[in-house]
């Protein structure tokens, strides 16, 4: 007893197996968390180096070389680059793919740690390394405008203190990121002739405020039985209170604060701006913890928040980017059109078919295969991703085809046989069990090589294929037990099948165009026997020449993703002030607020904007864009690009917030990177400032800019050593009075109601606003500290009881470098672009082109980042795994037929899909990506499938003792109905994937290939396959041996 004997001899035992599976997968779809994409990582770790206050030169120097020496040496290292800014150093190490980044981490530290013993030990803020492993989930999943409250400090005050911890507690979030109003400081602003008239120095200040704000343990205390802990509490607890601190004694009386400085409650030094739709502003920056799911964090983030404008009333939130929002709707949409192509595909199915027991029979198949897929999502944890509902929708064409070759057949053997339902479905099903598996495990292999694809694109692909791989084989089990079982069930003998007279009549026209259908293939079939060569050589020409349109495609890594989101930066000429940059800004939000795409925009100013960390020359802004807009994210950045470019001095570009390039290259906004190397940093930022005014022509790339900036103009006190000995002042000394008089130094911290701000000592503003102020300023030698004019000790040196600054140190203006950028150990400079509105392969050939032209010096060079070349290697292994996946298809069908000539005949099938792939891509101006040649390999197994369909049949039929030529004339018209029906099916599956538009701009390209490339595909392997068996088979004969029948 057969499969299909068994399953329609115990049909309640079929339909039981069927229930199992439908039911587990029900309930998995259910508890199946919604995500964008699969999970990926890359094989990456940062060497994190805090140094608060240190120049990039010097934590180069310091820090990050001695790094680069240790690291370079470690196992599986791929490639190394480094970013050294202020105060912080970060060197990026890459690791081969699929290396144990477990092992790679530990080996790292040991190295970190063997460098450390390089580093400085006198300086105490220099904070010990930290390796780090790369991690997607650190970009922000909701960004958050918050307006309403005018004072910026009470705003800042309310978003840290108060709505911060609320939206930190919601399920999933790993952190909520304040940015914008001002933090609230103490400010303690001293007056240099004060401290001078009374012997003090700023130094004194900032010890008598930390020594006096505090508490200190005071052993035990018995009360009774009870023993008690004693403290000396002296936290301040008003400003009066502050002001009375004594800060020193002169002529034998304590010297209050505030006889020598003003004390205020207010904030630092403006240093950034932010604004909500053009009013002051603040925001908040929400990141999910590594293992949460981000459509269920922001719903559980909106529900705190709900409960924050509850308390707060006055508060009004804007969501500037909600990445839930766009998964959401890319995954809903995706269903919704895996849902219509289905339909699509069932109303192929009873064109050709003609009969709605027989439709719904095949009908079946689909939703069965299809849910008991959900059951292995949901036991490998996988998510509903993009990924995974594509390779669910591809599936769907394909599950069709298994359930209608056997239904065709099934039916046959009714309609032509007379045979009973029961005994059609098991004599049907028994002869195409062999070609069924065979074609179905044909779709199976051509995923599996995507499962040894290392790197980003294989962890992006590994779920899609498996998804393919386990649907195709739900389908297949579906197609040998279900489908014979539901044949035997509600299939009727055309005389007892009653049908209304408007469906006869719909059936019996469709009939008859299907009849001419055969009729004109049965004769086009037998023409082409009689010019065979004619045949295969027009086709061999017809793919030739469309490769003449291959250059003309373009190609790029990842297709770009609309959010919906504009993501800006705006840099102004080097060296313009925060109020200059500020007004520029507003001039851009008036381009913005008169654009009627523009939903809403956040825009910040100068440092720390955003969570990023600028200069006060520059900015950048979030712009949400309507939902109804008719314009796509790109049209209405380049729009507004032409309103930018009348401010004078500004460069603003927007570009598309393209999640899906985020996560998988790790940067924003930087599609294109040109790296300059050589040793001098002064030459490299000139070499930089002049390549971006050439390359800025280049169309693709008018936004390109250096990424670390351009260097800005800074002042630099250059301390006269000798004189300051003879002085009594030490180097540190005055670095330390300069950076307290200019920057502040935090003393201790004021403690208001749980809450706490710091308390900084800084001089006043009048007195330091210009570098002339600012050489005015008093130092105090510590050997004059505590002196008087009328008391000091007989025989002690004569030392001066202050000194201005003017008289150890000068003011020059120099050049200071914001990042410096070094990859395998040399300086280089990074020219990035968004590269939006061409192909990347087009704007790679012109800047190529135009850096092969440009004269370097000596001992200068270029190279494209690393992040580009990796992706050219990605490229590499996707062809790779095309390549593997023909030879193991060659290598199946070989194993079938027990011949080598006879798969070769099939095997035609595959390059004839390049007419179609490349028209399509050529005349839908879509350029050529990863996802373009996954479709290609969705090709190679659909092409392949139809031919095995037509030689299967063929070669059965010359088993019966028929001549070749009759059996192709017998054979490939009875299976052209099955091959139409399954390419027909599989296109219009794939159609509303690809008129998905906004928010399908991933799985389109896939979508479009497969469509062109098997509309031709099927229309010329329906006669060039044919005539190459004919070809082959005379070729075997000839020089081989004479054909056997199979199984004697």
């Amino acid at each position: 007893m057969d499969i299909a004997e068994l399953s329609v001899r115990r049909p309640v035992a079929t339909w039981m197996r069927i229930l199992i599976f439908v039911v587990l997968g029900a309930l998995a779809y259910t508890q199946l968390p919604v995500e964008l994409l699969p999970d990926i990582s890359r094989p990456s770790l940062f060497v994190v180096t805090s140094w608060t206050g240190v120049s990039p030169e010097d934590l180069e120097y310091q820090i990050t070389r001695p790094v680069e020496d240790v690291v370079a040496t470690v196992p599986g290292l791929s490639s190394m680059r480094s970013d050294t800014s202020e105060g912080s150093s970060r060197v990026t190490l890459e690791f081969a793919p699929g290396y144990d980044m477990a092992q790679a981490a530990l080996d790292t530290l040991q190295l970190v740690q063997k460098a450390q013993r390089q580093f400085p030990t006198d300086d105490p803020t220099l904070q010990a390394p930290t390796v780090q492993k790369f991690d997607p989930n650190s970009m922000p999943i909701l960004v958050l405008g918050v307006s309403g409250i005018s004072d910026p400090v009470r705003l800042r005050s309310v978003l840290t203190d108060e709505v911060k911890p609320i939206l930190e507690s919601a399920e999933g979030v790993g952190s909520a990121d304040v940015a914008g109003g001002q933090e609230r400081a103490i400010l303690v602003q001293f007056d240099s002739q004060s401290l001078l008239a009374r012997g003090l120095s700023s130094s004194d200040l900032v010890t008598a405020l930390s020594k006096e704000n505090q508490n200190v343990p005071g052993g035990t205390a018995y009360e009774g039985t009870q023993q008690l802990l004693v403290r000396s509490y002296g936290w301040i607890q008003s400003l009066q209170e502050l002001q009375n601190i004594p800060v020193g004694r002169a002529n034998g009386k304590l010297i209050p604060l505030k006889a020598v400085a003003r004390v205020a409650d207010s904030h630092l030094d403006t240093t950034t701006y932010q604004r909500l739709n053009g009013e002051p502003a603040g925001s908040l920056n929400i990141i999910k913890q590594s293992s949460s799911n981000t459509v269920t964090t922001v719903n559980a983030v909106l529900e705190k928040l709900k409960i924050v404008q509850q308390n707060h009333p006055e508060l009004h939130f804007e969501q500037i980017y909600n990445q839930s929002q766009y998964v959401s709707n890319a995954v809903h949409s995706l269903q919704e059109a895996a849902v219509v192509g289905g339909l699509l595909a069932m109303a192929i199915v009873l064109f050709f078919l003609r009969n709605f027991r027989s439709t719904l029979v095949v009908a079946t198949s689909i939703p069965v295969s299809v849910i008991s897929t959900f059951s292995f999502l949901y036991l490998m944890g996988y998510t509903l991703n993009t990924m995974s509902l594509v390779g669910l929708a591809l599936a769907t064409g394909l599950i069709v085809d298994d359930a209608v070759v056997v239904m065709e057949s099934v039916y046959r053997k009714v309609e032509e046989e007379d045979l009973d339902p029961d005994e059609a479905a098991i004599q049907g099903t028994r002869p195409i069990v062999g070609a069924v598996i065979s074609s179905t495990l044909t779709i199976m292999v051509v995923f599996f090589p995507m499962l040894l694809i290392p790197g980003q694109t294989g962890q992006m692909f590994k779920q899609f294929a498996l998804v393919v791989i386990i649907s195709m084989a739900f389908s297949l089990l579906d197609a040998l037990t279900g489908v014979p079982m539901l044949c035997a069930q509600f299939i009727r003998k055309p005389a007892d099948e009653k049908t209304s007279p408007f469906w006869k009549r719909q059936f019996d026209k469709w009939e008859e165009w299907l009849k001419a259908l055969d009729d004109s293939y049965a004769k086009l079939l037998k023409w082409a026997i009689g010019h065979r060569n004619k045949i295969l050589v027009g086709g061999i020409l017809l793919t030739l020449s469309s490769l003449v349109f291959v250059p003309l495609l373009g190609f790029d890594f990842m297709p770009g993703s609309d959010t919906g989101t504009l993501r800006m930066q705006v840099t102004m000429p080097k060296g313009t002030s925060l109020e200059e940059t500020d007004k520029a800004m507003q001039r851009i939000e008036s381009v913005l607020a008169k654009n009627k795409d523009v939903a809403a925009y956040l825009t910040t100013v100068g440092a720390g904007g955003g969570g990023t960390t600028g200069r006060r020359d520059q900015g950048n802004a979030w712009i949400a864009l309507k939902d109804s807009r008719k314009l796509s994210s790109d049209q209405v950045g380049m729009r507004l690009q032409g309103g930018f470019s009348k401010i004078p001095a500004v460069r603003a570009f927007p570009s598309v917030m393209d999640i899906v390039k985020t996560i998988i290259t790790g940067q924003q906004g930087q599609s294109v990177e040109i790296d300059i190397f050589g040793p001098d940093l002064a030459k490299l930022a000139d070499l930089s400032a002049d390549l971006v005014d050439q390359l800025k022509t280049i169309p693709g790339i008018q936004d390109i800019r250096d990424r670390a900036g351009e260097p800005a103009p800074e002042v630099r006190w250059v301390v006269d050593r000798d004189k300051a000995s003879q002085l009594g002042l030490s180097f540190s000394q005055v670095a330390s009075a300069l950076q307290t008089a200019s920057a502040g130094t935090t003393a201790s911290y004021f403690q208001d109601a749980g809450v706490r701000a710091p308390i900084v000592v800084q001089l006043s503003p009048e007195a330091r606003r210009s570098t002339v102020d600012m050489r005015g300023i008093y130092l105090t030698p510590e050997v004059a500290q505590g002196q008087t004019s009328t008391n000091s000790t007989a025989g002690q040196e004569d030392v001066p009881r202050a000194v201005q600054l003017r008289q150890v140190a000068k003011a020059t203006q120099a050049i200071g470098y914001a990042t410096i950028s070094r990859a395998t150990r040399q300086r280089y400079a990074a020219l990035v672009s968004a590269g939006e509105g061409r192909a990347l392969s087009d704007i790679t050939a012109d800047v190529t082109a135009a850096m092969n032209d440009y004269d370097l010096p000596d001992g200068y060079s270029w190279d494209w980042s690393t992040t580009m070349k990796s992706q050219s290697a990605e490229f590499a292994r996707l062809w790779l795994a095309g390549a593997l996946a023909i030879m193991l298809i060659y290598m199946l069908l070989c194993i079938q037929f027990e011949n080598l000539i006879v798969p070769l005949s099939i095997m035609m099938s595959v390059p004839l899909c390049t007419m179609g792939i490349v028209l399509a891509l050529f005349l839908t101006g879509t350029p050529f990506s990863v996802m373009s040649g996954v479709g290609c390999l969705l090709l190679v197994g659909i092409s392949v499938k139809n031919g095995i369909l037509l030689i299967e049949n063929t070669l059965q039929a010359r088993d019966r003792g028929m001549s070749r030529e009759d059996a192709l004339l017998e054979a490939c018209p009875t299976r052209l109905r099955p091959i139409l029906i399954t390419a027909l099916a599989a296109m219009l599956g794939m159609v509303p994937i690809a008129m998905r538009g906004r928010g399908g701009e991933l799985e389109a390209p896939m979508a479009i290939t497969v469509i062109g490339g098997l509309f031709v595909s099927t229309m010329l392997t329906l006669v060039v396959v044919p005539m190459a068996y004919l070809l082959l088979d005379d070729f075997e004969q000839r020089f081989f041996k004479k054909r056997k029948v199979r199984g004697a």
